[in-house]
């Protein structure tokens, strides 16, 4: 298979990832808290399922993911940064655990108040 191809279906996957990580670091960074309160407390807006910060943790894991499945499929002369291929696994376990634990710590948060 051509590997400018392949390079460009990997960054066709790898492009909706970025984005939407692009997307929710931008609405993580207009949060105002005393508006989303009020629009609570009238009923116009569900309480938010995620903090401020697990919505940066989670965006920032759709970029380093977004970008890994791009640098694997691009040819080996262009030198990217990249976690190797053989320890992918490594890089699953590292965003999982980092959502994961920003999720508990949110649910942690939510059952003292």
């Amino acid at each position: 298979m051509n590997p400018y191809l392949l390079f460009g279906l990997g960054a066709l996957g790898g492009a909706p990832l970025i984005v939407v990580g692009l997307w929710m670091l931008r609405s993580g960074r207009v949060y105002d808290p005393e508006q989303s309160r009020r629009r609570e407390e009238l009923g116009l807006q569900p309480k938010a399922r995620m903090s401020q910060v697990t919505r940066t943790v989670v965006a920032l894991c759709l970029l380093i993911v977004g970008y890994h499945l791009a640098a694997y499929t691009a040819p080996d002369a262009w030198n990217l940064l990249r976690v190797p291929i053989e320890r992918w696994w490594l890089l699953a376990i590292g965003v999982t655990a980092a959502i994961a634990g920003s999720f508990a710590t949110d649910r942690f948060e939510r059952s003292r108040m």
